[in-house]
């Protein structure tokens, strides 16, 4: 038993932390990560302010020859406090959608931040044009694509500096048995931007609560592990239901992965239920709703209008490269 373990390792010399030492080291193991990536997140607004009236000043002065440095030092004020006022939204956005306190995937972050600059573009947008300010629109618009490639471009430079420190990723337990167990394993060793490292795989069947009440954090303490993952069947959910409790009870940090037999993980609204220990997934069809459908025929015209544009020159040069050789 896990728990005869920790008795014979107090018998032996070994001393477990006690509550009041382990969780200010958990709780700043990860405010230091979260503290780093907002951080991370809110230079990459700074850079892109600054580098889009660089590159506004640079085009003004180069090809349009233009007093740019006239215009921007009377809204340059202005400018800075509807950016920050923007930009302290875009992240406070970023902090309800999980950025900063889950690991999120790389693609789906990314889409985050493209919907959320895009947004955020038409709002700049909008404020200037109700102002009626004479802005330069390279800047206003540069600002947001720029901001739209560094943040994420940042988060990457992060990750690699905390992983570098032993910071980034997240020791795991990871309770369970069967091959979901095993999937679920090497599908966090295939994603390691998501932080999570699986120090150890516990079966639940050994298990036993102590005395104390503190197996979660004792368990955690002695294998060095910060977060708990549970890949439980149903019917082991039930088993173990007075452990699940425990867990809950000592507030550490936990997931549950339910195992869904092939359905389409992405195609779930999630309901919950007051007072109950369940909740429902109900099965959604997005191109089945017209407004949905209608809106992704729209973004792929564009998105293909555009790949288009970008790559006309490419086509004009080998048309001119083919008509020169005859």
């Amino acid at each position: 038993m896990i728990w005869q373990e920790m008795e014979d390792e107090k018998k032996d010399g070994g001393r477990l932390s006690q509550e009041n030492q382990f969780r200010p080291r958990l709780g700043f193991s990860y405010g230091i990560r979260h503290t780093v990536v907002i951080s991370s997140d809110i230079f990459a607004f700074l850079l892109a302010f600054f580098l889009a009236l660089l590159v506004g000043g640079i085009v003004n002065g180069l090809s349009l020859d233009s007093a740019y440095a006239e215009g921007i030092a009377e809204t340059f004020e202005w400018r800075a406090i509807q950016f920050a006022v923007l930009a302290s939204g875009a992240v406070f956005i970023f902090f309800v959608l999980g950025h900063y306190r889950l690991p999120v995937p790389v693609w789906t972050a990314y889409s985050h931040i493209v919907i959320i600059c895009f947004i955020m573009l038409l709002a700049d947008g909008f404020l200037v044009y109700a102002a009626k300010d004479h802005l330069s629109r390279l800047w206003l618009v540069n600002t947001w694509f720029l901001a739209a490639v560094l943040i994420p471009l940042g988060r990457f430079v992060t990750r690699r500096i905390l992983d570098g420190l032993g910071i980034w990723r997240i020791p795991s337990l990871l309770v369970g048995t069967g091959d979901v167990t095993d999937h679920i394993r090497r599908a966090l060793a295939t994603d390691p931007t998501l932080g999570y490292e699986i120090i150890d795989v516990i079966d639940p069947a050994v298990m036993a609560t102590p005395q104390n009440g503190q197996l979660w954090r004792q368990l955690c303490e002695k294998r060095g592990a910060r977060f708990v993952i549970l890949s439980l069947s149903d019917r082991e959910m039930i088993a173990y239901s007075d452990l699940l409790s425990d867990l809950v009870w000592e507030r550490l940090p936990f997931a549950v992965v339910p195992s869904l037999g092939g359905l389409p993980i992405l195609g779930f609204d999630q309901l919950s239920f007051i007072g109950q220990d369940f909740m429902m997934l109900v099965a959604k069809n997005n191109l089945g709703q017209p407004i949905r459908r209608r809106v992704k025929f729209v973004s792929d015209i564009l998105m293909a209008s555009l790949m288009t544009l970008a790559c006309l020159p490419i086509f004009i040069l080998f048309s001119w490269l083919v008509s020169r050789d005859g």
